[in-house]
């Protein structure tokens, strides 16, 4: 994530400021800025906040889908490398079934999305 701070004319301010405050002043607030935007971020909307959200085109439910289909793709990859750790199956003959898979899983999504953008 890349900080910046903008006039009210919507100009660059962020090296007048760095001027002003010098640079060790200044990578310490942007440094402290990041660490809270990633805080909220992680911690996500309150549920007080979710209307005013939503009027602006926050759709909490894209979200909760995304999230789910991640969580479903890491406990297939964990499981994935459980069966090979324990030795079922070689780990590399498990990665070339990923191309096998049916089209609704989510190993088979994501192998396809990944192949689709390595072309």
């Amino acid at each position: 994530m890349r900080l910046g701070i903008r006039g009210a004319d919507g100009t660059d301010g962020t090296g007048r400021v760095k001027e002003q405050i010098g640079e060790e002043a200044h990578a310490e607030l942007f440094d402290n800025a990041t660490h809270h935007i990633e805080q909220a971020n992680l911690r996500g909307a309150q549920d007080e906040d979710i209307p005013k959200l939503r009027a602006r085109g926050f759709d909490l439910e894209h979200l909760r889908a995304g999230a789910n289909s991640r969580l479903g793709f890491e406990q297939e990859t964990q499981q994935l490398l459980n069966d090979a750790a324990e030795g079922a199956v070689a780990l590399g003959d498990r990665v070339a079934w990923l191309n096998d898979r049916p089209p609704g899983s989510q190993m088979a999504r994501a192998s396809s999305a990944n192949a689709a953008g390595s072309r």
